[in-house]
This record gives C-alpha cells, sequence and structure tokens, in this order.
C-alpha cells in the first residue's frame, strides 16, 4: 500500500476523469439528465432527502445508508463518472463517489473532519479504482466510511491497511496507491 505514488491510471482517476465525465456527459448524458428530471419521483426524493439530512450522528448516517441506500454505477457502468446531483442520488443512489459524496457532506455537516479518498488498485495488470470518505473524528482516531461499514484505525495507514485485507477477498486489493483530497 502506498501513498501519493501515482501511476498514469491514478492521475486518470483523480484529476482528468471529472474533465473528462462532465464534458461528454453533457453530450451523452443529456438523455439521462432529461429523463431524470421528468421522470424522478419527487416524493421518493422529498422523503430520503429530508431523512438523509435530519441525522444527528454516525450511526445515524451509517443507518440511513444501510437501510436507503444501493449501490449504482453511473451512465455506461461508470464511464461517464460524475458526483451525482442530490436529485440522482435522492432517486437512483450512485456509486462509490456517490457514496463518499454525501457521506462526507453528512459528516462536514456534523462537524467532522471528512475528506474522499481516492484509490487505485494496481494488481498484475488490472487497475481499478475506488473512493471513499476518510473522518478524522478526534486527533488520534481515523475512520473509513466503506459504504457504511466503518474501519476505525489510530492513522490513516491503519485504516487503508484494514480496508484492503478486507477488500483482498473479493477483489485482490493489494498494491494500492491513494490520496486523500
Amino acid at each position: 500500500m502506498k501513498s501519493l505514488n501515482c501511476s498514469w491510471w491514478y492521475t486518470l482517476l483523480v484529476n482528468v476523469r471529472p474533465i473528462i465525465a462532465h464534458r461528454y456527459l453533457g453530450i451523452f448524458g443529456l438523455p439521462h439528465f432529461i429523463y431524470n428530471i421528468i421522470f424522478a419521483d419527487r416524493k421518493l426524493y422529498n422523503e430520503r432527502r429530508k431523512s438523509f439530512w435530519k441525522t444527528k450522528n454516525l450511526e445515524e448516517i451509517c443507518q440511513w445508508f444501510n437501510l436507503n441506500y444501493e449501490y449504482k454505477a453511473d451512465l455506461l457502468h461508470g464511464f461517464f463518472d460524475h458526483d451525482n446531483s442530490e436529485l440522482e442520488f435522492f432517486t437512483t443512489f450512485g456509486d462509490c463517489d456517490d457514496a463518499a459524496l454525501y457521506a462526507c457532506r453528512a459528516l462536514k455537516k456534523l462537524g467532522y473532519n471528512a475528506k474522499r479518498i481516492y484509490m487505485v488498485n494496481n494488481t498484475k495488470g488490472m487497475q481499478s479504482g475506488h473512493v471513499d470518505c476518510i473522518v478524522q473524528y478526534d486527533a488520534y482516531n481515523f475512520m473509513i466510511f466503506d459504504y457504511a461499514k466503518p474501519i476505525y484505525g489510530n492513522t490513516v495507514e491503519e485504516c487503508m491497511e484494514q480496508l484492503c485485507n478486507r477488500w483482498y477477498a473479493r477483489n485482490n486489493y493489494r498494491n494500492v496507491q491513494w490520496i486523500v483530497k
């Protein structure tokens, strides 16, 4: 596990992906965007949004995600990856970067020092990425949100090691590079 050792894939994930996604999302994602605006379930949106922003602590945020959140890749299985708007998130949800974004927003609202952590796995030519939310909740303790299944540790490195071990059984996450932004 390495920090700040940026490969080309990692640079693409963190810096270039948002620029490409937003430029082409405007062209190819317009029908998707219009569909969401016209056909979004406003009642469901209002209910989920209201209950999400009413959360008062980390446990309630985790409970909200466990009861309501469903992973859904962005348009074309993440090719047009973008940060989902509230309308998209609360009606259709999103992928890892959206879960991290809204977890960070909710935790910051509660006064936590929360940021997104970007990760890339480079194992035997297999390259994949993940975004999560990391929280420094006091001077010596950190937590990675991991889809409302928190991982606690005394350092970011300790949390990342636990996350990689948790994921190793499923995705062969061993050679991970990461950065907090």
